[in-house]
C-alpha cells in the first residue's frame, strides 16, 4: 500500500504505487519459509540497499493489518540498539 504523503500525482504517483507493491511482493517471499524475523534482519537481507528500514517497517506494519503477520512476544536489538517485536507468517 502506498500512502500518498508526498501528494504525488499522475504517472510519479503510478510509479510510487507500482514500487509499494513490489515491495510487499519481496518482503512476502523473504518471509514465506515462516522462520521468525525482525525488521532490522529484512533491511539487512533486503536485495535493494537504497531502501530505508522505515519503509520496510511500514510494509510489515500493512502485512499485520491483512493479518498476514504477527508478533512472536519475543523481543531481539534492532540495528540501533532498541530491542523489535520478532513476527512470523500466520
Amino acid at each position: 500500500m502506498y500512502y500518498n504523503t508526498l501528494k504525488a500525482k499522475g504517472l510519479t504517483l503510478k510509479s510510487y504505487v507500482k514500487k509499494s507493491k513490489s515491495q510487499y511482493a519481496i518482503i512476502y517471499a523473504m518471509i514465506k519459509d515462516n522462520k521468525p524475523f525482525t525488521p532490522s534482519s529484512i533491511f539487512l537481507s533486503y536485495p535493494c540497499s537504497m531502501t530505508p528500514i522505515t519503509s520496510i517497517r511500514r510494509t510489515i506494519s500493512d502485512m499485520k493489518g491483512d493479518l498476514l503477520v504477527e508478533e512472536t512476544g519475543n523481543r531481539k536489538a534492532g540495528l540501533y540498539g532498541r530491542r523489535e517485536y520478532e513476527l512470523k507468517l500466520i
